[in-house]
């Protein structure tokens, strides 16, 4: 019986409550039969709300309590403790900080291998860039790890480092990584296909993500006011009332609509009956949305990224504008002038995401986890 323990990114109820459940999250390729999440917090969610993460192997969950600087060992100990009963043939983290570090270190003490997943970068100095004074917390956090010695140790120590994109692996290199796999989030391109039909009028604009600092889609809503568009705001966060309150301030409540939260299950449903998709983004890298928004077959209007030449994956296929209102607005008014470029270029980012189908993602990251196995195995 394969086991394995995971220990994710955030508590399980708040990846259900943001609409985050995605089918065999945990257990690519069907390979485990048990999935025990460690859940660092000190009451989670019911496994059933969120047994898709791991298909159809038996899902445990258990909650060891919040980490801080007064009880780490404490923790530490905990997640040991379960580790060590549940015996798992692999071991996998999210992040380099708390989530990554245990598992590393659990990897260690019970000589299994584990995994430590990347799915943003590391660099304090270009978080601060990013999201600015708002990020102080997690840069603190993180300088505190880095200054200990523990990301080094997560990075170096974990069997293997899978990134999300190829920006995390810069990060994972300089830390001395002794193995580094880039396995993009994966994206289902049989339920993100296109639907037949003509763009809509007027034109059909849908942007997608948290409403934090560096990711909140003002400028696309001012770029709206004086086009022909309406526009469709999937996403949340503590950003959000300010938001609304934009939208308000411009007079354009006829033309924005907010969706606070989609289920994975039904998200592709919104990428489907738009024919434009927007993000304004500071952090480097490719995120979820714009991977189901090529899936979709819509063209992409984005800002060109700090630190990168070009968005990754989607690259000179988007339409890159300054990331102000009237960059966006310039974007989206190409589309309405030549509404010939939707289906070609919709059409030419579908091609290029087909290359890193959600089942070929899968079947690496399931070919990874074996071959971590069976080589463990061997050596015992």
């Amino acid at each position: 019986m394969a086991k394995l323990i995971v220990f994710p990114g955030d508590p399980l109820a708040r990846y259900y409550h943001k609409g985050e459940v995605k089918e065999r999250y945990w257990n690519p390729g069907a390979l485990f039969d048990e999935v025990h999440a460690i859940s660092l917090c000190d009451e989670d969610i019911e496994p059933e709300l969120v047994q898709a993460f791991a298909g159809d192997a038996r899902f445990l969950i258990h909650p060891i309590g919040r980490p801080n600087l007064l009880n780490f060992r404490a923790i530490r100990a905990r997640a040991l403790a379960v580790a060590t009963e549940v015996d798992p043939d692999l071991i996998k983290g999210h992040g380099a900080l708390a989530m990554g570090y245990f598992a590393a270190y659990c990897g260690i003490e019970l000589s299994r291998p584990s995994v430590v997943a990347l799915h943003s970068d590391y660099s304090i100095y270009r978080t601060f860039r990013a999201a600015g004074a708002s990020a102080w917390s997690r840069c603190l956090y993180q300088t505190a790890y880095r200054l200990t010695g523990m990301e080094h140790f997560t990075l170096r120590r974990a069997t293997a480092v899978t990134c999300a994109y190829e920006f995390p692996a810069r990060h994972a290199r300089w830390a001395g990584s002794p193995r580094i796999e880039v396995i993009y989030n994966r994206v289902d391109i049989d339920r993100f296909k296109p639907l037949a039909g003509e763009p809509g009028q007027p034109l059909r604009v849908l942007t997608v993500g948290n409403h934090i600092p560096g990711k909140e889609p003002s400028a696309i809503i001012g770029a709206v006011r004086d086009l022909p568009v309406e526009l469709t705001v999937v996403g949340k966060g503590p950003l959000t009332s300010r938001l609304q309150a934009l939208v308000r301030d411009l007079g354009i409540e006829n033309k924005v609509r907010f969706v606070k939260a989609v289920p994975n299950a039904s998200i592709h449903e919104y990428y489907q009956s738009h024919d434009l998709f927007c993000i304004s983004i500071r952090y480097p890298g490719v995120c979820i949305p714009v991977l189901e928004a090529m899936a979709s077959g819509l063209p992409i209007v984005t800002n060109q990224p700090l630190w990168e030449s070009a968005p990754e994956v989607v690259g000179d296929r988007a339409e890159i504008v300054a990331n102000t209102s009237r960059g966006f607005a310039g974007g989206i008014r190409k589309y309405l002038d030549y509404p010939e470029c939707i289906a070609a270029e919709g059409k030419n980012n579908r091609t290029r995401v087909e290359a890193i189908d959600g089942r070929v993602m899968e079947e690496r990251e399931a070919a990874l986890f074996g071959e971590l196995i069976e080589r463990e195995r061997e050596e015992r």
